[in-house]
């Protein structure tokens, strides 16, 4: 168990600084004016920033039957899931932020400049 424990979490730590380098890029940096993107910028920034807190708290457990082991291992459970809930809930936000005025990048690259009633060539 604790290797796909190990491997799931190593590519979420790595999609989610995937994730904030493409948002990076495609923003153009940091600042942003609209509220949108600045909350799912924000929220993208706290998934990877605990995801990697997260992964690193290999380094820091406690032996098995140690006393601070029983402290460790909720804590450890609860800021994973906290982080995959987190994550799901961003990439909802981001997948439907053209709802709430402005589109996603991703989306640009599957619209056409054709109408959609006339056949394509």
């Amino acid at each position: 168990w604790f290797q796909v424990h190990r491997a799931l979490q190593t590519l979420g730590v790595a999609g989610a600084i995937g994730g904030l380098a493409a948002g990076f890029v495609a923003s153009g940096g940091w600042a942003t004016d609209e509220t949108p993107v600045q909350i799912h910028r924000d929220l993208g920034m706290a998934v990877t920033v605990l995801g990697v807190l997260q992964a690193t708290a290999l380094l820091y457990r406690p032996a098995h039957g140690g006393r601070l082991r029983a402290f460790w291992t909720p804590a450890h459970k609860l800021l994973g899931y906290s982080v995959m809930i987190m994550a799901i809930a961003n990439i909802y936000y981001g997948a439907f932020s053209r709802a709430l005025g402005r589109p996603v990048e991703a989306e640009h690259v599957l619209e056409t400049d054709q109408p959609t009633d006339q056949p394509t060539n």
